[in-house]
Formats: structure tokens, sequence, C-alpha cells
């Protein structure tokens, strides 16, 4: 009798440490699966946050960097580049050429087919110009229908280039309203000088510029000591 009792007391005894340990072992894996997927929750949640602050970042660089229109730098960069290039220029004497483009008649062109049109004209202009440069070479929309263009290399091979790039623009006419229409520039061209800023360089470039616009628009006009 009391060795029957003594074995019941036993199978108990292991029963409830059984269940005890099940009850552990639950309580562990639940914590262990809540702790995951609370953790995971989190890492996405992070990983989205992540994501999401680097497309602004990266939104926030186009529009501090490139015109919204043509794709090309704005203002601000390419100040930032001939910043760079006119270092260069004081400390390596690395000769630059700046170029200034505008597009012949182009107010003409807004009146008659609108601003829309206008546009489209801008943006495949835009794509032309970036066509046409080398390594080291940059061009932004300076304004309006005004391009700049820095090129790292000497006047002559600017203006070769140059060339090249406005007899492609004359011979490419662009569809607009159904009708074929055809778009020329003009370009201005002035090569770094010793002592020169860059707002005198630009300046220079400028008044090529409308010298080649008073001459009958659709030309290059650099130096004249610069040879094609």
């Amino acid at each position: 009798s009391i060795c029957s009792v003594s074995y019941g007391e036993i199978d108990f005894n292991e029963s409830f440490i059984f269940i005890r340990m099940a009850f552990e072992v639950f309580h562990i894996v639940t914590a262990f699966g809540s702790l995951f997927i609370t953790t995971l929750f989190f890492t996405k949640r992070t990983y989205t946050s992540f994501e999401q602050l680097q497309l602004e970042k990266n939104e926030l660089y186009d529009i501090a960097n490139y015109d919204s229109l043509t794709g090309l730098y704005n203002r601000r960069k390419m100040k930032q580049i001939l910043h760079k290039y006119i270092v260069q220029w004081e400390v390596l004497n690395k000769p630059f050429v700046i170029a200034i483009g505008d597009i012949d008649y182009f107010k003409t062109f807004n009146d008659i087919y609108g601003h829309q049109s206008g546009d489209l004209i801008l943006q495949d202009i835009g794509k032309i110009l970036l066509s046409f440069l080398r390594e080291g070479d940059a061009v932004c929309r300076w304004g309006g229908e005004e391009f700049l263009f820095v090129f790292q290399c000497q006047e002559p091979i600017a203006l070769n280039i140059l060339e090249r790039l406005r007899k492609h623009i004359e011979k490419t006419p662009m569809l607009l309203a159904q009708e074929e229409l055809h778009i020329t520039m003009t370009f201005g061209v002035s090569e770094i000088q010793s002592g020169q800023s860059i707002s005198e360089l630009i300046e220079n470039a400028d008044k090529k510029l409308y010298q080649g616009k008073n001459n009958g628009r659709n030309c290059v006009i650099g130096s004249s000591h610069a040879k094609l």
C-alpha cells in the first residue's frame, strides 16, 4: 500500500515536470518568435525609410544640379565646374575654353508654335549638345535658350567641335505640329587667358556670341588668332 502511493507520487511529479518544461519551451519559442517578427517588422520599416530617404536625397541632388526641362547641368552646377577648371588652370596651367550657344530666332518659334513646342526644341537641342561632348567637357542650360559649354582643350579644338555641332543642328530637322523645322545656333567662344577671371571669360564669350548674331547668325565666332 505504501509502495503504490510512492509510485503514484513519482508519476505525478514526472508528469508535472514534463508539462512545466513544455510550457517553458512554449514560452521561449513564443518569445523568440515575437522578437523575430518584431525585428523583421522594424528592419523592413527601417529599410523602407532608408530607401525613401535615399530617393529624396537623389531628388534633391537632381534639383540642385540639373535643369528640369533639358536634363543638362543647371547654372549653379556649371559654376562649380568652372571653379574647378580655373583652379586647374592656375595651379597646373591646364587650358580650357568657354562657349555660349544661343538658338537663333527662338522667340519667333515660341510666338508661332507656342511655349510647349519651344520646350520640345530645347529638349531636342539638349540631347544633341550632350552627344558632342568628350570626357572632361560639360554643358549646361545657362538661361532661356542659351547654353554654356566648357571644353578642356585649346580654342582651335573647341572651335572644330562646335563647327561640327553647328552643322549637325542645321542639317537635323525637328518635327513640330507635323511640320519640319530647321533650327540653327550661334556660338561665341573664348579661351582662358593669364590673369583672367571666370566672369571676364564668360563676358568675352558673350561678346563673341553677339558678334555672331550681328554677322547673320548660324556661325561659330572665336578669337581672331584661333583657326578652325
